[in-house]
């Protein structure tokens, strides 16, 4: 199987695999794993995912059965509606599932309803940038006495803080982010970077002070 020609993917996409057992089903996409063989659950909670957006081919199958088992792992989950379809081998099997699914709790939208900053995915590469902040300091901090290690990681977190800056525009010249919280993100974000570029200028120059 390939993706069609014309599907963009972002650099960041993350695939996962299912469906290669022949003793299995493979229909929920939580039966999937990555490259590295990290299944969807873990790579999902070690983003800070909790809420997912399911569309896709079948409704009555892998739609239904990955839905059920995102709710029974604790995320929230929409279902999109006009990003659906079923096989329907009994006529109303389409129409079952997604009553069932709503039944267990979750919510049915179409594309439309999509938050702006989903459409553009800004969102997800907001989240990935400022997670990756904390992350990279985490792991420097964590090598510190390695001094060249140390100072690449701060690297790392100062470009990751100017991505996030670079997002955050992206948002607001799109419109979906209001003025006021635009600049009160900015800001933050400018001071964040500054004391970042400070602290690695400190290990460059004292490291062993450190």
């Amino acid at each position: 199987a390939a993706f069609h020609h014309k599907l963009k993917l972002s650099p960041d996409t993350i695939l996962v695999y299912k469906g290669i057992d022949p003793d299995k089903d493979g229909y929920s996409a939580f039966e999937a794993e990555d490259d590295r063989g990290i299944d969807l659950v873990r790579l999902l909670k070690k983003l800070g995912i909790k809420e997912i957006y399911i569309g896709g081919l079948a409704t009555d199958y892998c739609v239904k059965f990955t839905a059920l088992e995102a709710l029974k792992q604790g995320f929230k989950v929409k279902i999109l509606l006009d990003a659906i379809q079923g096989v329907n081998l009994k006529p109303k099997d389409s129409e079952e599932a997604i009553k069932l699914i709503t039944k267990k709790g979750a919510k049915k939208i179409t594309l439309k309803d999509l938050p702006k900053h989903e459409l553009y995915e800004e969102g997800s590469q907001i989240r990935r940038s400022s997670k990756s902040i904390v992350s990279n300091i985490v792991e420097g901090f964590g090598r510190k006495r390695y001094k060249n290690e140390f100072v690449q990681f701060l690297t790392y977190a100062l470009a990751s803080c100017d991505e996030t800056k670079v997002h955050l525009q992206m948002l607001f010249e799109t419109g979906s982010l209001k003025e006021d919280f635009y600049r009160q993100y900015i800001q933050e974000y400018e001071k964040l970077g500054s004391k970042i570029f400070n602290f690695r200028k400190t290990v460059i120059n004292k490291h062993n002070e450190v």
